[in-house]
């Protein structure tokens, strides 16, 4: 079969344009398809939403927040970031990621309690003994 020249450029080409000059076809805009990257934006925003109207539930008249393990008062600069909602069912886990919008499973900590209850939860008795009562009392 012969080969044909681009109209534009005069390369050898299988049609009336080389590859390069081809007409593309526009893509489908349709948004039945969401990169992971917007998948994830979207549920990032849906659990900020879901965090804060946990505060604002759980907040006390003067505007404090405590520790579900010490009792504490949470310093108000951590308010207004993830650092403070934990998941007792772990949201990254396959048997536990149904519950992750679950507001009975999400529990206001320090910080650093937050980080001593991924590291080893027989430091943090009291969360250890309320995630062993949710297993009983949900049948999870």
């Amino acid at each position: 079969m012969p080969r044909k020249k681009c109209k534009i450029c005069g390369k050898n080409a299988e049609s009336e344009f080389c590859f390069i000059h081809k007409p593309k076809k526009p893509l489908k805009k349709s948004g039945a398809f969401l990169s992971r990257r917007q998948n994830e934006d979207i549920e990032e925003g849906q659990m900020w939403e879901l965090f804060m109207e946990i505060k604002r539930e759980r907040v006390d008249k003067g505007g404090w927040l405590y520790c579900f393990e010490t009792g504490e008062k949470i310093p108000k600069n951590y308010y207004n970031t993830t650092l403070i909602y934990h998941h007792l069912f772990e949201k990254g886990v396959a048997r536990w990621e149904k519950y992750k919008y679950e507001k009975w499973n999400i529990y206001i900590v320090h910080p650093d309690v937050h980080t001593q209850i991924h590291a080893d939860i027989d430091k943090t008795p009291r969360l250890k003994e309320e995630r062993e009562r949710l297993i009983k009392e949900k049948s999870l």
